[in-house]
Protein backbone atom coordinates (compact mmCIF):
# COMPACT_ATOMS: atom_id res chain seq x y z
CA UNK A 1 0.00 0.00 0.00
CA UNK A 2 1.22 3.45 -1.01
CA UNK A 3 2.56 5.70 1.98
CA UNK A 4 1.75 2.62 4.54
CA UNK A 5 4.75 3.18 6.26
CA UNK A 6 3.70 6.74 7.60
CA UNK A 7 1.13 5.50 9.23
CA UNK A 8 1.56 1.58 9.76
CA UNK A 9 3.24 2.31 13.27
CA UNK A 10 -0.20 4.32 14.94
CA UNK A 11 -2.32 2.26 12.82
CA UNK A 12 -1.92 -1.20 14.62
CA UNK A 13 -1.75 0.44 18.03
CA UNK A 14 -5.73 1.26 17.43
CA UNK A 15 -6.21 -2.88 16.35
CA UNK A 16 -7.36 -3.93 20.28
CA UNK A 17 -8.57 -0.59 21.56
CA UNK A 18 -11.61 -0.74 20.65
CA UNK A 19 -13.98 -3.82 21.87
CA UNK A 20 -17.36 -4.42 20.20
CA UNK A 21 -19.38 -5.16 23.17
CA UNK A 22 -18.15 -1.37 24.41
CA UNK A 23 -21.01 -0.07 21.73
CA UNK A 24 -23.98 1.13 23.28
CA UNK A 25 -27.41 2.73 22.38
CA UNK A 26 -29.02 5.44 24.26
CA UNK A 27 -32.74 5.30 24.12
CA UNK A 28 -33.50 8.57 21.95
CA UNK A 29 -30.74 8.02 19.19
CA UNK A 30 -31.32 6.44 15.80
CA UNK A 31 -28.74 3.88 14.39
CA UNK A 32 -27.22 4.28 10.90
CA UNK A 33 -25.17 1.59 8.87
CA UNK A 34 -23.22 1.08 5.61
CA UNK A 35 -20.80 -1.69 4.24
CA UNK A 36 -18.03 -0.37 2.32
CA UNK A 37 -14.48 -2.64 1.29
CA UNK A 38 -15.42 -5.51 3.80
CA UNK A 39 -15.96 -2.96 6.51
CA UNK A 40 -19.24 -2.21 8.38
CA UNK A 41 -19.65 1.90 10.17
CA UNK A 42 -22.44 1.74 12.42
CA UNK A 43 -23.72 4.96 14.22
CA UNK A 44 -25.90 5.76 16.97
CA UNK A 45 -27.27 9.57 15.96
CA UNK A 46 -29.32 11.65 18.62
CA UNK A 47 -31.86 13.47 15.69
CA UNK A 48 -32.79 16.38 17.79
CA UNK A 49 -28.83 17.56 18.19
CA UNK A 50 -26.76 15.71 15.32
CA UNK A 51 -24.22 14.37 17.06
CA UNK A 52 -22.85 10.97 16.70
CA UNK A 53 -23.30 9.63 20.36
CA UNK A 54 -21.54 5.90 19.74
CA UNK A 55 -19.69 4.18 16.50
CA UNK A 56 -18.52 0.77 15.98
CA UNK A 57 -17.34 -0.66 13.47
CA UNK A 58 -16.82 -4.95 12.71
CA UNK A 59 -14.39 -6.87 11.64
CA UNK A 60 -13.30 -5.41 8.60
CA UNK A 61 -12.33 -9.11 7.28
CA UNK A 62 -9.68 -9.42 9.74
CA UNK A 63 -7.10 -6.79 8.54
CA UNK A 64 -5.36 -5.45 11.12
CA UNK A 65 -5.21 -2.12 8.74
CA UNK A 66 -8.35 -1.51 8.57
CA UNK A 67 -9.55 -2.70 11.72
CA UNK A 68 -7.01 -0.51 13.26
CA UNK A 69 -7.54 2.68 10.83
CA UNK A 70 -11.35 2.23 11.42
CA UNK A 71 -11.38 2.01 15.10
CA UNK A 72 -9.12 5.34 15.41
CA UNK A 73 -11.81 6.83 13.33
CA UNK A 74 -14.66 5.99 15.47
CA UNK A 75 -12.73 7.17 18.29
CA UNK A 76 -12.67 10.64 16.72
CA UNK A 77 -15.97 10.84 15.60
CA UNK A 78 -17.67 10.50 18.24
CA UNK A 79 -19.34 13.24 19.90
CA UNK A 80 -19.23 15.20 16.95
CA UNK A 81 -22.01 16.31 14.78
CA UNK A 82 -22.33 13.94 11.88
CA UNK A 83 -21.90 16.85 9.76
CA UNK A 84 -18.21 17.70 11.03
CA UNK A 85 -17.53 14.31 10.81
CA UNK A 86 -18.18 14.07 7.44
CA UNK A 87 -16.46 17.47 6.79
CA UNK A 88 -13.43 17.13 8.39
CA UNK A 89 -13.13 14.00 10.00
CA UNK A 90 -10.77 11.57 7.99
CA UNK A 91 -8.62 15.12 7.79
CA UNK A 92 -8.43 14.58 11.46
CA UNK A 93 -8.04 10.95 11.04
CA UNK A 94 -4.74 11.28 8.68
CA UNK A 95 -3.23 14.10 11.12
CA UNK A 96 -3.85 11.39 14.22
CA UNK A 97 -2.44 8.47 12.09
CA UNK A 98 0.80 10.20 10.21
CA UNK A 99 4.39 9.70 12.07
CA UNK A 100 6.04 12.65 11.30
CA UNK A 101 9.06 10.92 11.70
CA UNK A 102 8.93 8.96 8.92
CA UNK A 103 9.46 10.81 5.59
CA UNK A 104 6.37 13.26 4.22
CA UNK A 105 4.15 13.23 1.82
CA UNK A 106 5.16 15.23 -1.11
CA UNK A 107 2.89 18.48 -1.95
CA UNK A 108 -0.29 19.23 0.51
CA UNK A 109 -0.89 16.26 2.66
CA UNK A 110 -4.28 14.83 2.27
CA UNK A 111 -6.34 11.58 2.75
CA UNK A 112 -6.46 11.47 -0.87
CA UNK A 113 -2.64 11.89 -1.97
CA UNK A 114 -1.76 9.81 1.05
CA UNK A 115 -2.85 6.23 1.61
CA UNK A 116 -5.30 4.50 -0.23
CA UNK A 117 -6.61 2.94 3.12
CA UNK A 118 -8.51 6.20 4.28
CA UNK A 119 -10.74 5.92 1.36
CA UNK A 120 -12.85 3.50 3.27
CA UNK A 121 -13.44 5.90 6.27
CA UNK A 122 -14.41 8.90 3.81
CA UNK A 123 -16.65 6.28 1.59
CA UNK A 124 -18.35 5.03 4.58
CA UNK A 125 -18.87 8.59 6.33
CA UNK A 126 -20.04 10.12 3.33
CA UNK A 127 -22.67 7.71 3.05
CA UNK A 128 -23.82 7.71 6.35
CA UNK A 129 -24.11 11.35 6.38
CA UNK A 130 -26.27 11.32 3.29
CA UNK A 131 -28.69 8.24 4.43
CA UNK A 132 -29.16 10.33 7.93
CA UNK A 133 -29.69 13.51 5.82
CA UNK A 134 -32.46 12.25 3.26
CA UNK A 135 -34.20 10.92 6.00
CA UNK A 136 -34.05 14.30 7.97
CA UNK A 137 -34.35 16.34 5.26
CA UNK A 138 -31.29 17.36 6.89
CA UNK A 139 -29.24 19.61 4.89
CA UNK A 140 -27.37 22.56 6.97
CA UNK A 141 -25.77 25.67 4.96
CA UNK A 142 -22.93 26.00 6.54
CA UNK A 143 -21.14 24.16 9.03
CA UNK A 144 -20.77 26.19 12.59
CA UNK A 145 -19.33 23.54 14.63
CA UNK A 146 -16.38 25.20 16.56
CA UNK A 147 -14.31 22.44 18.83
CA UNK A 148 -13.84 22.37 22.45
CA UNK A 149 -10.06 23.27 21.94
CA UNK A 150 -11.01 26.57 20.13
CA UNK A 151 -13.37 27.68 22.69
CA UNK A 152 -10.58 26.78 25.53
CA UNK A 153 -8.42 28.90 23.45
CA UNK A 154 -10.33 31.71 23.06
CA UNK A 155 -10.83 32.19 26.95
CA UNK A 156 -7.61 31.64 28.14
CA UNK A 157 -6.05 35.35 28.66
CA UNK A 158 -3.80 36.70 25.95
CA UNK A 159 -0.62 36.15 27.95
CA UNK A 160 -0.97 32.66 28.30
CA UNK A 161 -1.98 32.07 24.26
CA UNK A 162 1.36 33.98 23.35
CA UNK A 163 3.72 31.83 25.99
CA UNK A 164 2.32 28.44 24.50
CA UNK A 165 2.38 29.82 20.71
CA UNK A 166 6.03 30.98 20.99
CA UNK A 167 6.60 27.44 23.18
CA UNK A 168 5.38 25.15 19.99
CA UNK A 169 7.08 27.85 17.60
CA UNK A 170 10.66 27.78 19.03
CA UNK A 171 10.72 23.74 19.65
CA UNK A 172 9.23 23.57 15.91
CA UNK A 173 12.48 25.94 15.05
CA UNK A 174 14.99 23.66 16.88
CA UNK A 175 13.56 21.00 15.53
CA UNK A 176 14.29 22.74 11.77
CA UNK A 177 17.67 24.50 12.70
CA UNK A 178 15.90 27.77 12.00
CA UNK A 179 18.09 30.43 14.58
CA UNK A 180 17.01 33.77 13.22
CA UNK A 181 13.38 34.54 13.58
CA UNK A 182 10.52 36.44 15.16
CA UNK A 183 7.12 35.21 16.01
CA UNK A 184 4.07 37.86 17.06
CA UNK A 185 0.36 36.61 17.98
CA UNK A 186 -2.32 38.80 15.84
CA UNK A 187 -5.68 38.75 17.33
CA UNK A 188 -6.57 35.11 18.49
CA UNK A 189 -6.09 32.53 15.36
CA UNK A 190 -3.22 34.15 13.54
CA UNK A 191 0.92 33.90 13.75
CA UNK A 192 3.24 36.63 12.42
CA UNK A 193 6.27 34.67 11.73
CA UNK A 194 9.18 36.71 10.25
CA UNK A 195 12.50 35.18 9.36
CA UNK A 196 15.05 35.80 6.42
CA UNK A 197 13.75 34.63 3.58
CA UNK A 198 17.40 34.25 1.47
CA UNK A 199 18.03 32.31 4.58
CA UNK A 200 14.69 29.78 4.17
CA UNK A 201 14.44 28.89 0.65
CA UNK A 202 11.78 26.76 1.02
CA UNK A 203 9.15 29.28 3.42
CA UNK A 204 5.86 28.18 1.49
CA UNK A 205 6.76 24.80 2.93
CA UNK A 206 8.55 25.90 6.40
CA UNK A 207 5.34 27.43 7.17
CA UNK A 208 2.84 24.54 5.74
CA UNK A 209 4.47 22.30 8.34
CA UNK A 210 4.92 24.86 10.96
CA UNK A 211 1.04 24.89 10.52
CA UNK A 212 0.91 21.30 10.80
CA UNK A 213 2.66 20.84 13.59
CA UNK A 214 0.87 23.37 15.83
CA UNK A 215 -2.59 21.94 14.49
CA UNK A 216 -1.15 18.28 15.78
CA UNK A 217 -0.45 19.58 19.33
CA UNK A 218 -3.03 22.19 19.83
CA UNK A 219 -5.83 20.20 18.18
CA UNK A 220 -6.51 22.98 15.49
CA UNK A 221 -5.27 25.08 12.73
CA UNK A 222 -3.69 28.64 13.14
CA UNK A 223 -2.90 30.63 10.77
CA UNK A 224 1.03 31.52 10.15
CA UNK A 225 1.62 34.50 8.16
CA UNK A 226 5.06 35.45 6.87
CA UNK A 227 6.82 39.10 6.85
CA UNK A 228 10.64 39.24 6.27
CA UNK A 229 13.19 39.41 9.00
CA UNK A 230 15.82 41.88 7.16
CA UNK A 231 20.02 40.44 8.83
CA UNK A 232 21.04 43.41 10.48
CA UNK A 233 24.28 41.95 10.56
CA UNK A 234 24.93 42.15 6.37
CA UNK A 235 26.65 45.01 4.65
CA UNK A 236 24.54 47.85 3.50
CA UNK A 237 24.27 47.05 -0.27
CA UNK A 238 25.54 50.64 -1.90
Amino acid sequence: MKNIEIYEKNILSYKDIISPTAYTKSANDLEYKVTYNGCELKLSINPNTHIIDNAMVNECEYDPYKLGMMRAFCTLIVGLPILEAQDHGVQRLENLLRNDMVHPVKGIIMPGNSCELFEIPLHLIRALYNQYSKEHNYYPLVNTYSPKEIQEWKSLPINDREKIVFEKIKNFCMQHNIEEYEAKLIGEMRVEFAADKEVYSSLAKLLFDMEISIDKELGFSLEVMFTEKKDTNKKRQN
